[in-house]
């Protein structure tokens, strides 16, 4: 007789985060929501901006260039 059962997608309340919200298509291009500028730089003469991208946690920030 076997007594296991399934386990829970979110066995403590709140501590699976919710997936991130996917991109928005423009001109047929996947662009993401930017939620803080953090910092810049100058880096091989060109400025750069560090990104906390809406809905994405702080392993997913970036250094982007001020082109994108």
């Amino acid at each position: 007789m076997v007594k296991l059962f399934p386990a829970p997608k979110d066995p403590i309340p709140g501590c699976c985060p919710n997936p991130p919200p996917p991109p928005v298509l423009i001109n047929h291009k996947e662009k993401y929501e930017v939620e803080e500028i953090l910092d810049s730089c100058l880096f091989q003469h060109k400025l750069q901006f560090k990104v906390k991208w809406k809905g994405y946690g702080i392993k997913d920030i970036s250094w982007e260039l001020q082109e994108n």
